[in-house]
């Protein structure tokens, strides 16, 4: 399935049918399940109903939430149409923040293929020798080795395919409770200063536990004491930072350590994830040995 909003209607404009991208789009739900509801939905209404009546399939834009959208809208049955949504720029800060991820990406993708990829062929390699020398000893130990490779990067391809299906998310959450939770679960509660009165944040709480326990984790790892600082505070109106740091260092690049986090994506899907909550995340902040992820502060918080 393509990874853009899609959805599709009946003969009385209602949404019979739409994917998770769509429904995050338009806030679709039971009681918003008609193109008249939704935002620009009675222009939606009108262009569906001129392809009812014949005409060719349409392509026309609109403007939601400041982002301009190309509209394709087709006839697919007895007074059914389809929807898709094709967004034609990003903001500045999307495409900042776009371009780490796909910086971060680059790199995992890099090392979790071509290592394993490297290994593999160098087997076969090996077998296709012996084969043409006439010696079969080596080769179920060589193919037994390739495939534990192979095995590796399907695995990780499976990872990628999980995390794309992953819409994005607006909903809120309380960040200092998912935070004691975390540390609870791993017992340094005592490292966690909260300065000030922190607001609802948006985004998914299961990922922000996820990812953040998983930060607090690869912190640890990084000090010669297992111990790592959490810091929480406020900055400007409406963002919220988490400050990880790790105490008595002994690694001063994090990156290092992070070819196991996260199921074995890396920071590439802790961005990624965090991306989708309009969040994000700079290892090595400051010129220091720490993490900080920086989430938007909701509305319902002020």
């Amino acid at each position: 399935m393509q990874p853009i909003p899609m959805f599709l209607t009946d003969e009385a404009d209602y949404i019979i049918w739409s994917n998770r991208l769509a429904k995050w789009l338009f806030s679709i739900d039971k009681k918003r399940n008609r193109l008249v509801q939704l935002p620009a939905g009675e222009s939606l209404a009108i262009y569906a109903d001129r392809v009812r009546q014949g005409h060719e399939p349409l392509l026309f834009s609109l403007t939601l939430e400041g982002v301009c959208i190309d509209v394709e809208i087709n006839s697919v049955g007895e007074g059914e149409i389809a929807f898709k949504f094709h967004p034609v720029a990003m903001t500045r800060d999307s495409t900042l923040e776009m371009h780490k991820f796909m910086q971060d990406f680059a790199l995992e993708v890099g090392d979790r293929v071509n290592n394993p990829l490297t290994t593999v062929l160098n087997y076969l390699q090996l077998i296709k020798r012996d084969a043409e020398a006439g010696s079969t000893a080596n080769i179920s130990l060589y193919a037994e080795r390739a495939l534990r490779e192979a095995f590796i990067m399907k695995d990780f391809g499976e990872w990628v395919r999980r995390l794309s299906e992953e819409p994005p998310c607006h909903d809120v959450f309380d960040l200092v409770q998912i935070l004691v939770e975390v540390l609870t679960r791993r017992a340094c509660e005592q490292y966690l200063h909260v300065q000030g009165d922190i607001p609802p944040v948006k985004g998914c709480s299961e990922h922000a536990r996820v990812i953040l326990g998983g930060l607090v984790n690869l912190c640890r790892q990084a000090s010669s004491t297992r111990t790592c600082s959490i810091t929480v505070h406020t900055r400007r109106r409406n963002l919220v930072v988490v400050e990880i740091c790790p105490q008595g260092t002994q690694v001063r690049d994090l990156r290092m350590l992070t070819s196991e986090f996260y199921g074995g994506l890396g920071l590439m899907a802790a961005r990624y994830l965090l991306a989708l909550m309009q969040a994000q995340i700079i290892v090595g902040f400051m010129g220091n040995t720490g993490i900080r992820v920086t989430f938007l502060a909701s509305a319902r918080g002020h």
